[in-house]
């Protein structure tokens, strides 16, 4: 039920697990009962293991550093999030462009690859 109320208001589940590790503790048997019920559920998702690495590998420009320069880079986030957060940087003078992304299962093996083939 903790569980199903993390996911339903968005909460990372890893993020309740610090509020539950009193219950590891408690005298209380229900509170213990909950306590190792969380983390035998949790421990059966694999999404947390399977997507950890996945977001995208993105190239932008930005029209201020000139046409042939690209900024190659990863992000879990959207890619036009991480755009955002790059453009908002106080020492860039214009916004970024994006120019092409891809969602990746391995996200930064992928960038790490791209570097390499682009470089001299």
């Amino acid at each position: 039920m903790l569980i199903g109320f993390a996911v339903c208001h968005g909460i990372d589940v890893h993020g309740v697990m610090p509020w539950l590790r009193w219950m590891q503790d408690a005298s209380d048997p229900v509170a213990r009962a909950v306590y190792f019920s969380v983390e035998f559920v949790t421990s059966l998702d694999r999404r947390t293991r399977l997507e950890r690495n996945a977001g995208s590998v993105y190239a932008a420009r930005n029209p201020h550093f000139g046409e042939s320069i690209l900024k190659i880079g990863q992000t879990r986030l959207s890619p036009l999030d991480r755009i955002d957060q790059l453009s908002n940087s106080t020492a860039i003078y214009e916004r970024f462009e994006l120019v092409y992304f891809i969602h990746i299962a391995h996200r930064q093996d992928a960038e790490a690859m791209v570097h390499n083939m682009l470089q001299p």
